[in-house]
This record gives structure tokens, sequence and C-alpha cells, in this order.
């Protein structure tokens, strides 16, 4: 195997997934750190559950797939990697909390199947400026770990990777907890950030990253969603600046809308000549494939 020395961000979507959605023995290394549990209870008593949360995979225009969700013991864990922050993450990551509760239960379910339901726990792996005032746009970063209980059984906790990395510098690295050696790992750019004392399966993780790092697939896969963010960027942007400017000169309360939409559709017929293909193209900007279609044809 080829040594690599970078790797591929693992905060990226195509790093994640690749790593701790396809493999149990790293999303069992990763949730036992998380649970400060051992590891090979947990290798042993994990199960991988359809992370398309029951939706038909057929829609291909209806995308509800989350980044990984296993059951140990009495428990979900719906575990997602947020990598940029976008107006409705917070609503998007409650509607997979709240989709996978509701997929333990069928019409007609008498009362005792609904006492017995299993509990959700949603661990969201942030590396992001989170707005505190949409409005102006100040962004903080929140304070290392929060808990939100919506019920006894639904719960999420946020993890400030970066505060959480920050907070551990100065600590000797037998004593890490289990959410510092995460936040080391999943913000490493090479071996030596990782930085802890290696044990046999850490050491088999370390040595996966590196393998995926090279790999000419996972590579092209990185590439492919970097360029899809930097669209993404320029469309808020372009949409964002088109739109006010469009408001302003109109005068009128429907400015600013219709000059995003407009500002949107020039953008996409900006892809359109570029020969990008209509999936990306549909979900970067949000506009429907039939809409697309007939701008293509215009």
């Amino acid at each position: 195997m080829t040594k690599v020395t970078q790797f591929i961000p693992l905060t990226s979507n195509t790093m994640f997934k690749e790593l701790f959605g396809k493999n149990k023995r790293y999303v069992s290394l990763l949730l036992s750190w998380q649970l400060e549990l051992d590891y090979k209870y947990v290798y042993k008593n994990i199960q991988y559950i359809d992370k398309y949360l029951g939706i038909d995979k057929s829609i291909k225009d209806y995308k509800f797939e989350t980044d990984v969700i296993v059951v140990l013991d009495d428990t979900f864990y719906n575990i997602e990697m947020n990598n940029g922050y976008w107006p409705g993450l917070e609503n998007r990551n409650l509607a997979y909390l709240n989709r996978i509760f509701t997929s333990q239960f069928n019409k007609g379910d008498d009362k005792e199947v609904f006492n017995k339901a299993k509990k959700v726990i949603q661990i969201n792996y942030n590396s992001y400026n989170e707005p505190k005032d949409k409005n102006n746009g100040e962004s903080v970063m929140y304070d290392l770990i929060n808990e939100v209980v919506t019920s006894d059984r639904e719960s999420q906790i946020n993890i400030n990777l970066a505060k959480v990395k920050e907070k551990s510098y100065n600590k000797v690295t037998k004593k890490l907890t289990g959410i510092e050696k995460i936040a080391r790992v999943l913000l490493s750019e090479n071996r030596k950030d990782v930085d802890f004392e290696m044990n046999e399966e850490t050491e088999k993780l370390l040595e996966k990253i590196e393998e995926l790092s090279s790999k000419v697939k996972i590579i092209g896969a990185y590439n492919k969603e970097k360029e899809e963010a930097m669209i993404k960027r320029s469309i808020a942007s372009q949409a964002m600046e088109d739109g006010i400017s469009k408001g302003i000169r109109q005068g009128i309360s429907q400015g600013i809308s219709q000059g995003i939409n407009q500002g949107i559709t020039k953008t996409v017929k900006n892809m359109l000549k570029k020969n990008l293909d209509i999936d990306t193209i549909s979900e970067v900007s949000g506009m429907s494939k039939n809409d697309i279609l007939k701008l293509k044809t215009s």
C-alpha cells in the first residue's frame, strides 16, 4: 500500500461516509470513544441500520440520507459530520432524529410498542463557525459540547471539534478523553496530528485513512465534493447579491426574493454552458430537474 503524508480531510462527506459508514470496525472504535465503552463490547453488539431511513431509494429526487445510523443495546445512534453551516441545518438534523424515532412504529401498533421504543441519540461532529446572529452575520463557535434533550427518548449532542482539540493540547496524551481522541483524529491532516497512544485498533484506523487517501476513486469523489461546495457558495453569494441589488432598484418587498431566483437561474444557465450534469446542478442549486431541462431547451 502506498503511504501518504497528507490525509484527505475526515470532515469531508466523502471520507467520513467511506470510513465510518461502511466498516463496523471503525464506527465501533468511534462509538467506543464517544461513549467511553470497551471497544470489543461495542464491536460485538453494534448493528448498522439503513441510512436512508426507510425512504424509497428509487425516488432519486428525494434524498433523505444520513451519514451513519447504528443500534447498540436499547439505543439508536445517528452520527453526523457537519463540515459547514447552512440555514436549515439544525432543522435537517432534527428531521433525521425524528424520522429515526418514528421508524420504529407502524400504523395500528398497540400501546406497548410505543412504550418500549428505543432511545435515539444524534451525535453531531461540527467543523464550522456557528452563526450566533443570522441577521448581522456574526459567528461564534459554541463551547465544546452542547447537549439538547428534546424528550426522554430523543436527544442531540453537538460537539465543536476544533474547540475540543484546542482544549486537549496541554494534556498528557494518555489522559485524553474519548471525545478528545475523536477530535484529534477527525481533524488530523497526517499521522503526527493524531498524537496519542496507539493500540491495534487505532493503528488499523490510521492505516485505513492512509489507504483511502491514496485511492484514485476517493480522491476524485473528494475533488467533486469540493467543486460542488464552491459552486454552492458561488450560487448563494451571487444570488444574494443580485437579489439585494434588484430589491433596492425596485423598492418593493418582493424584489429580493425575485432577484434571488433570477440570480439562481443565471448561475444554472452558466453551469449548463459548462456541461455539468443535471443531477449535480439540481443538488447544488435546489432547482428541480424539470425546470433545469426547460432552461436547457429554451
